[in-house]
């Protein structure tokens, strides 16, 4: 499960308070089941009820820095698309020719039966 946060680290019983309250939705619960329910509403002992909450891992995670790729990276990957492209072309080239000689093979057919 992913879960996008914002910029900020929220509050950790909070974010536990509403990850039940959504997984409840997913049992099939409705607002008016957990209306005035301290473990699905914001009421009562939720903060209590949610305590484990605490101990959940939610650092914001430094941003990674992507690399710009090197020329010589930059060239391998050239190289390693016009090897495919190669691929491609002959691939084509070998399929032109096998249906050129079938429509060369069913032309005389043709042909002889009309004479």
């Amino acid at each position: 499960m992913c879960v996008r946060l914002s910029k900020h680290t929220p509050d950790r019983i909070d974010f536990a308070h509403v990850v039940a309250h959504e997984l409840a939705h997913t049992r099939g619960a409705g607002h008016g089941i957990m209306r005035n329910n301290s473990q699905y509403r914001r009421v009562g002992s939720y903060r209590t009820i949610y305590a484990w909450g605490e101990q959940l891992p939610l650092e914001v995670k430094p941003k990674r820095v992507a690399s710009k790729p090197t020329p010589d990276a930059k060239l391998a990957h050239v190289q390693k698309m016009l090897k495919a492209a190669l691929t491609r072309e002959k691939r084509a080239t070998t399929l032109r020719k096998k249906w050129e000689a079938k429509q060369k093979y069913y032309l005389k057919k043709a042909t002889a039966t009309a004479a």
